[in-house]
């Protein structure tokens, strides 16, 4: 009897087929179990065990192993101190030191050798992955406006590295690279905002190298990755290559958190992704290389290390207050999926993938930097009423509580990252850096949002 496709098959029971060859396999851990799988959530695997008990198909016996070892941390092999930490709002997921590496020799070397440069395209860990290598005279970053980008081209610059770095309004030169690297957020509206970007920047017969979801990683993965291949086809790129399970990512801070939160520890760095390689052979549609924004006017501010997004789209509500809502119990979403509809109702976000709701962000915003004169409550204030000062009272509580929450963070990812491990004291030691680094390199070092009014 002939059985339909895979592709045909439901997303569980795909899943439940590679969870069985791979237990049949002789795979016998948790986290040997991800490693093997094509980019399966851990929660969808553990949907799976649980479906596959309940069905027969393995025995009780391995389900409360595999559930057990599912609440076992195992702390990821490296990170980035030079980055603040990735924002879940940003969709960053930042490759392992190893596959970073192997990216920008992959891309970079090669395109040297003919004389040309690489374009690093919303990929931070590759760009500094080149400038470790030596490579950076080689090699572009663009990114958009924020701290990550920011600490990139800081990054290069203490490092003496020629590494050009484009953000915000800055461009670069289109039909001008021999190889592009991305890492597109795997939703299908940012395959057309960047494959576009990226083809527009590779020269012809140049390569655009492009990570992608592994079939594994949603229900819509195949669609998904048809939907790439055509886009890019689109723009005058045809597919040379494909190397499955070619990236690996760091589980990041925020990711760590929602697992902890849906009752599972964090399993190293288990996820993976495949490298696609398109060789540019037509002209397709011609952009100009602009860093993308985001689609909702997040306002973002630094506590601490932690990164807060605030969203400042709608007006403050009469009546209220400034005070942070809870929306989840504990406050950290338990998921990373853009798709869940508790999403909508936050406003505040932390790179904890802590989320709240202030009926005033607007009046957040300005209290955090110090602005409260430009809110209408204090304009044409007297500072001597008791009004004024009942206020300044009230958002220094408010500072206080979020000081608080950017130390509880920081703990949080050190342990993530292996409590006293090397990879813990450089985050821990990356705040007291920042302001001296600042100095060095000549610019005015930001404003402590925790500092007391009038300081």
């Amino acid at each position: 009897m002939k059985h339909a496709p895979i592709d045909l098959w439901s997303f569980e029971s795909r899943v439940e087929f590679w969870l069985l060859k791979s237990l049949s396999a002789g795979v016998t851990s948790f986290s040997s179990l991800l490693a093997e799988l094509p980019g399966v959530y851990p929660t969808a695997a553990m949907a799976g065990i649980r479906r596959l008990v309940k069905s027969g198909r393995i025995s009780v016996e391995m389900g409360r192993k595999l559930a057990l070892q599912a609440r076992v941390a195992s702390s990821p092999t490296s990170t980035y101190a030079e980055l603040p930490p990735p924002h879940p709002l940003d969709f960053e997921w930042r490759f392992n030191q190893e596959t970073s590496e192997a990216l920008a020799s992959r891309a970079v070397i090669p395109s040297a050798r003919r004389f040309g440069r690489t374009l690093c395209l919303g990929v931070p860990t590759v760009a500094l992955a080149a400038i470790k290598l030596g490579l950076g005279q080689h090699a572009d970053f663009l990114g958009e406006a924020n701290e990550i980008s920011t600490a990139v081209s800081e990054h290069a610059r203490r490092r003496a590295s020629s590494l050009s770095t484009h953000f915000g309004s800055s461009r670069a030169s289109s039909a001008s690279y021999a190889s592009v690297v991305l890492d597109p957020p795997w939703y299908d509206d940012c395959l057309h905002e960047m494959i576009p970007l990226a083809a527009s920047a590779c020269q012809h017969n140049g390569t655009v190298f492009v990570v992608a979801a592994p079939f594994g990683s949603r229900r819509s993965a195949i669609d998904h990755r048809a939907n790439l291949i055509s886009i890019a086809e689109q723009c005058g790129l045809v597919l040379a290559n494909q190397v499955p399970a070619f990236a690996r990512y760091q589980t990041p801070f925020f990711e760590a958190n929602a697992l902890k939160a849906a009752g599972l520890a964090v399993p190293g760095d288990w996820r993976t992704a495949d490298l696609l390689e398109f060789r540019k052979a037509g002209v397709g549609s011609s952009l100009p290389l602009k860093a993308r924004t985001r689609p909702r006017p997040w306002h973002e501010l630094s506590v601490g290390r932690m990164r807060l997004f605030i969203d400042v789209s709608q007006p403050d509500e009469h009546g209220g207050d400034v005070t942070l809502n809870s929306i989840v119990a504990g406050d950290v979403l338990p998921t990373v999926s853009r798709r869940d509809g508790r999403r909508t109702r936050a406003n505040v976000w932390t790179s904890g993938n802590r989320i709240f709701r202030c009926n005033r962000p607007n009046e957040l915003v300005a209290a955090l930097e110090g602005d409260l004169l430009a809110l209408p409550e204090f304009y044409h204030r007297d500072p001597c009423r008791p009004y004024y000062h009942r206020n300044f009272q009230r958002y220094a509580t408010l500072k206080f509580h979020l000081q608080k929450l950017s130390a509880k963070e920081l703990q949080e990812e050190k342990e993530h990252f292996g409590g006293n491990s090397g990879a813990a004291r450089r985050i821990a030691s990356r705040t007291q850096r920042e302001v001296a680094f600042a100095q060095l390199l000549g610019s005015a070092p930001r404003r402590d949002p925790l500092q007391p009014f009038g300081q």
